[in-house]
């Protein structure tokens, strides 16, 4: 993975890999361990690597794109309830018909 990049001089550049390598970096620093990687010499610090990784399970696991905002809608069904209701009995006021 590495040797493909060697033409690239600062190792610290947010393009020196792309997010697939350090997604298999990251599974694979945390499978070891951050004791093991304090005492390997690395281009990235241990910290670094597996900030990746807590970001990748975080990433994984946040849901908020599937939920929905605000209050649900009502259904036709009850809207035209309403204002069939509203027609049919003018002299009951709005503040009646909620």
């Amino acid at each position: 993975m590495l040797r493909s990049r060697r033409s690239c001089r600062n190792p610290a550049r947010s393009d020196f890999l792309d997010d697939d390598q350090r997604r298999l970096l990251a599974v694979k620093a945390h499978a070891i361990g951050r004791k093991a990687l304090l005492e390997l010499t690395t281009i990235f610090t241990p910290d670094t690597i597996l900030r990746w990784h807590r970001e990748l399970v975080a990433k994984n696991c946040d849901s908020s794109e599937k939920r929905k905002h605000g209050r649900p809608r009502i259904r036709q069904a009850v809207v035209d309830a309403i204002l069939r209701f509203a027609r049919e009995n003018p002299t009951c006021g709005y503040d009646r018909i909620q």
